[in-house]
């Protein structure tokens, strides 16, 4: 018989596997219908509105404030940390625009990127009402707000810029509760990358890429309309800061399903694995559980498991994807469909395609390559399969780590019996 090193990683899905894996799916199917339901901004907004009030708080607590009003808090920490910046406030566009057009205003990397700028510059960009770019210096009013030296200038274009963009974030003590906000990381990059003269087509009337980010922002994007075409009072949804956090909390949400189904498929295929080494091995004492080798059992990096994972996955989004086609059909309404769709369990599916797909090719590249090699030199291989059998097995084995080597060295003999003929170069596939 035809001894070599035993793989386990070329183990395969079987029969049970499958079966697992599509009612997992199934399960986490049911459980994003009854208990994710549709995608919801209003609520988004609205717990994104309650996380950054809670932020706002402990940061001015940490400053020393103990109050709790949320409007004496703001009011404390502008005072404590003003930016050099609200200077040119006016310049564009006043209270009710001048976060979004004001660069050094954007909660992100560019936002902190031109608050060190200006202190460095004394200029503050951003752009005009056209979205057109827009440089103004800052005006003696605020000059106390540039540092004196390096320290003091990266010092006040970073820490200072930190809690002042905090205390902006549950919108400015003159516009509190659902006032101006900032804009997040999302928002900030569209309005910095609409600036480039590529968009300067973008003018008055015309549903251009300058004027979208603008109304995304402002909240009349989104707004509900009436009949008329008129935006619907208090209808207004604003695409801040506060919203894209609250979109986080949303696929929060729609991460749930997609967990357990990860967590049964995996369960299931580490469980029984792990029983069926026990039998193998012929264990009957804890104590010998070392005898297991951790790749044999662990669930992750096997075709079953990369397998399992893909059907489990597919069968979970085939659910999801026919649920909101039925609700759209029903409601007659095609946003009903997108809005119902659980985009993480739609990207988990393609990677899990991606990954499975990848391994499958790169295995039979490397099994053509084998074939390939035998036909090349047939009597090299031969004689290594009849005169080195269970001695390749044992120095193979001893590359490996010392708790593995020590059992496979040993049970070479009972792995030739509860496997049959190869699979593979150097694998076994079990009957």
């Amino acid at each position: 018989m035809k001894l070599a090193l035993w793989e386990p990683h070329v183990d395969e899905a079987d029969k049970l596997d499958y079966i697992v894996a599509v009612s997992s799916g199934v399960l986490a199917g049911l459980i994003d219908v009854f208990y994710v339901s549709a995608f919801s901004l209003d609520r988004a907004s609205e717990w994104g509105k309650e996380q950054i009030e809670q932020v706002v708080k402990k940061v001015a607590r940490i400053e020393g404030y103990q109050g709790d009003d949320l409007n004496d808090v703001i009011k404390a920490l502008e005072k404590d940390h003003p930016l050099a910046a609200d200077g040119g406030t006016n310049d564009f566009g006043g209270g009710l625009q001048h976060h979004l057009r004001d660069f050094s205003h954007h909660f992100s990397i560019g936002g902190l990127f031109f608050s060190i700028l200006t202190q460095f510059t004394g200029m503050v960009v951003g752009t005009d009402k056209a979205g057109v770019l827009h440089v103004v210096p800052v005006p003696e009013s605020h000059r106390a707000c540039i540092g004196k030296n390096f320290q003091e200038k990266i010092a006040f274009g970073t820490i200072g810029w930190f809690f002042h963009m905090v205390s902006d974030m549950a919108g400015s003590s003159g516009s509190l509760m659902g006032g101006t906000g900032i804009p997040g990381p999302l928002v900030s990059f569209m309005k910095e990358l609409s600036a480039l003269p590529f968009f300067k087509d973008s003018g008055d009337g015309d549903m251009g890429f300058r004027l979208w980010v603008t109304k995304l922002f402002n909240g009349t994007l989104l707004a509900d309309h009436d009949e008329n075409g008129k935006i619907i009072k208090d209808s207004v949804r604003k695409f801040d800061l506060r919203t894209e956090i609250g979109i986080l909390g949303e696929m929060g949400r729609q991460t749930v399903p997609v967990l357990i189904n990860q967590c049964v498929v995996r369960s299931f295929y580490f469980c029984r694995r792990l029983a069926r080494e026990i039998h193998d091995l012929g264990i009957h004492n804890v104590g010998y559980l070392g005898r297991i080798a951790p790749e044999d059992v662990l669930p992750w990096g096997t075709p079953a498991m990369r397998r399992m994972v893909t059907v489990s996955s597919g069968v979970f989004t085939g659910v999801d994807i026919a649920d909101a086609a039925v609700r759209a059909i029903k409601s007659k309404d095609p946003v009903t469909f997108f809005l119902r769709v659980n985009y993480v369990g739609v990207a988990t599916f393609v990677i899990a395609c991606v990954v499975d797909a990848r391994a499958t090719m790169g295995a039979r590249r490397a099994k053509a390559q084998r074939r390939r090699t035998s036909a090349t030199f047939p009597t090299s291989d031969a004689s290594s399969s009849t005169s080195r059998g269970p001695a390749f097995c044992t120095r193979s084995c001893a590359r490996l780590s010392p708790t593995t080597s020590l059992w496979r060295s040993t049970t070479s003999a009972r792995h030739a019996s509860a496997y049959g003929s190869r699979s593979g170069a150097g694998s076994w596939q079990r009957r």
